[in-house]
């Protein structure tokens, strides 16, 4: 019974980060390629983009395991680690000794964001399980924007089209947007943030991929517009943009293969997005609120 609730624990740790293992089969990071005691002693490797389980008979605590060994995954001097997020398993079947706690933690260089650099820490009883991390190695480069961000602003909105109406604009969105948050100063108006955007290949994390950006939600009901656009903030120039309202599509569910998944944003003050499939009578839906500020992307179990 022990060994199947150790399996099902496993199992849940896998579910519970699938989505970085999703875009990470190709790429091998620096510190993989060179010798690594640390690693090799004390872990084993599961996938070379960045998955590890902690080798039989090893203790390593979780307390204070990113500020004490990050030099071991190619961090330097100035690459810190900021907690995001941390959960800890809640099934009925198990007992409380037995609970996995899930740390998420956010890549920063000198305090800057590094967009899509994660690592995750899974511990029980205070002592290591597994760990699995997206991490940009050798950053060298500055923090400072040439470009302020009143005139990427200027640039973004340039780019979708200075002539659309945005939500900000709208003073029906505003005031509904102050009535619904009970915060007499909510409003559409984007505010930039900074932060080291990725570019490439998506499995590729080189340092090269990353450029100093910044980065607007930019929304408009009328228009139906709703997307993150990124500036150089070097040269002013678009990066990239992303899209905030997800359509409908398929997804490949755990138990009952392909369906559509229909994938409906919900607007002001939840920012999340409700993921729902309904086949022969069966609904599937998952779904997480938002904390203001950011989407909630899931893949239906």
């Amino acid at each position: 019974m022990k060994t199947y609730f150790s399996k099902l624990l496993m199992l849940a740790i896998l579910l519970l980060t699938i989505h970085t293992n999703s875009v990470a089969q190709s790429y091998i990071p620096n510190y993989l390629l060179q010798t690594n005691d640390y690693i090799t002693q004390n872990f084993e490797i599961q996938d070379s983009s960045g998955w590890f389980l902690i080798r039989p008979g090893v203790n390593i605590t979780d307390l204070n395991f990113l500020q004490n060994n990050k030099q071991h995954f190619g961090m330097g001097i100035n690459d810190n680690f900021s907690i995001f997020k941390v959960t800890t398993d809640d099934f009925e079947f198990m007992r409380p000794e037995d609970k996995v706690t899930h740390e998420r933690y956010i890549q920063t260089y000198n305090g800057i964001k590094v967009e899509f650099a994660e690592f995750f820490i899974h511990h029980k009883n205070g002592n290591l399980v597994s760990i699995n991390c997206k991490v940009v190695e050798g950053l060298n480069t500055t923090t400072t924007p040439v470009l302020n961000e009143s005139n990427a602003l200027t640039n973004a909105i340039n780019h979708l089209g200075n002539s659309i109406i945005y939500s900000w604009l709208d003073s029906n969105l505003e005031n509904e947007a102050k009535i619904l948050t009970g915060d007499s100063l909510a409003t559409y108006y984007p505010t930039g943030e900074l932060l080291f955007a990725k570019t490439g290949e998506q499995k590729d994390y080189s340092n090269s991929n990353f450029i100093l950006a910044w980065k607007f939600r930019l929304q408009s009901e009328q228009a139906g517009i709703d997307k993150n656009v990124y500036i150089n903030a070097s040269n002013g120039s678009v990066i990239k943009t992303s899209e905030n309202i997800h359509k409908d599509g398929i997804a490949d569910l755990l138990y009952y293969g392909q369906r559509t998944i229909d994938t409906k944003h919900r607007g002001w003050p939840y920012s999340d997005n409700i993921l729902l499939t309904n086949d022969g009578g069966r609904n599937i839906e998952t779904k997480e609120p938002g904390n203001g500020n950011s989407f909630h992307l899931w893949n239906a179990l």
